[in-house]
């Protein structure tokens, strides 16, 4: 994923994410993120002031799935939340076909 703002952030401004494929929700211990070389649970991205997430470089989320996807056609839904404090600030969603 990539920010949809002019700014990059801190990684504790991140609230998460949701992520969905073909309508299955994952839970968010089971969503990991890596920015740059630094891999996060969900929990650990609010704990961590030391890590920018810059506005031109993608993040990468990683879902736990026992047996992972089946090869063919899948729609992916992310949805990111960014907070001010902990107040949701805003969010994004992309959907995306995965081949």
């Amino acid at each position: 994923v990539r920010i949809v703002a002019y700014k990059g952030f801190w990684t504790d401004a991140i609230g998460g994410a949701e992520v969905t494929v073909d309508g299955e929700a994952f839970p968010r211990n089971q969503i990991t993120w890596t920015i740059g070389d630094h891999a996060f649970t969900q929990d650990e991205l609010l704990a961590t002031t030391d890590v920018h997430w810059q506005w031109a470089e993608p993040a990468t989320l990683t879902v736990s799935k026992p047996g992972g996807l089946k090869p063919g056609n899948h729609k992916v839904r992310v949805s990111v939340r960014f907070l001010e404090g902990t107040t949701p600030r805003s969010t994004f969603t992309r959907e995306l076909i995965l081949v």
